[in-house]
């Protein structure tokens, strides 16, 4: 998998028509905000910030910090409500390393979709378009292969 944004173009406009009616929403991710998550299904995309807003502002030089949003993990949910209290309670290994980087700027974002079919096509989308590093998922420890006569290359 590719990490950072692409740049196909047509991704990027059948994600654009895809979300084009869709109403997102976020929350700090603290499990103190867990009422605030609707127990419906849905995608959602953890996201985080580089810098911390609190003192980068008299500091112009890291101004853009406060600007930066990264979107490090989308996954999707039959609830979630319930995939959201996972994630704070007990974060798989990228998402912990990620939040002990960025611990209280990192953002929620999540909107309803009831369809499963949506929702699957939905996280493939933004997967592709925003390639969150979280994502990331360990290949093969093996590679299936036959012992025979080598051909020269």
């Amino acid at each position: 998998m590719r990490h950072g944004w692409t740049l196909d173009r047509s991704l990027w406009t059948e994600l654009r028509e895809m979300m084009s009616d869709l109403s997102w929403r976020h929350a700090r991710c603290s499990i103190l905000e867990k009422g605030h998550i609707p127990k419906s299904g849905g995608v959602y995309v953890f996201c985080a910030r580089p810098g911390h807003p609190i003192g980068l502002r008299r500091q112009r030089a890291r101004r853009l910090l406060e600007y930066l949003i990264n979107a490090v993990y989308v996954g999707q949910a039959t609830s979630l409500r319930s995939r959201f209290t996972r994630h704070c309670e007990d974060p798989m290994r990228p998402m912990a390393k990620v939040r002990s980087c960025f611990g209280l700027t990192m953002e929620f974002w999540f909107v309803r979709i009831p369809e499963q079919d949506r929702r699957n096509q939905l996280e493939s989308l933004l997967i592709e378009c925003l390639g969150p590093i979280a994502n990331r998922q360990a290949g093969p420890s093996t590679f299936p292969g036959r012992v025979g006569t080598g051909r020269p290359a």
